[in-house]
């Protein structure tokens, strides 16, 4: 995925209150990240780059297709970047552009936060308190 897909893909002040199954610490851990967006960036919210990959592979249906030919090398890749072939040669793969069904998408990712097990890591003890 390239990094336009992104913008589809924010975490703001109703997705916070929407998760509510959340510890109070990890509430107030994201209030002070969208806070802090808020006031040094201009906009209260955030990205989730990471996210939208593992969204992608259990529901490739909340995309838009976008089929592409790239001839990117391993050089290439190791330094981020995505070279799009303009002939027919090149690996054929994927690369969406929009995510189809904003709402279903929040759903899934509401669901799939609300489900997960925390571990005894320092993100997961945010969570239960």
């Amino acid at each position: 995925m390239n990094a336009h897909i992104c913008l589809d893909a924010t975490f703001g002040w109703p997705d916070l209150w929407q998760a509510r199954h959340w510890g109070r610490k990890m509430r107030h851990v994201i209030s002070y990240w969208l806070l802090a967006s808020g006031i040094h960036c201009g906009i209260a919210r955030f990205y989730l780059w990471d996210l939208l990959p593992a969204v992608y592979l259990s529901h490739p249906e909340l995309f838009f297709r976008n089929s592409v030919r790239t001839r990117s090398t391993l050089r290439d890749l190791e330094l981020g970047t995505l070279v799009l072939s303009d002939t027919d040669d090149g690996a054929l793969v994927n690369m969406p552009t929009r995510i189809v069904d904003q709402a279903r998408f929040r759903a899934v990712r509401l669901d799939a936060w609300t489900n997960v097990k925390l571990r005894s890591n320092t993100f997961a003890r945010l969570g239960r308190n």
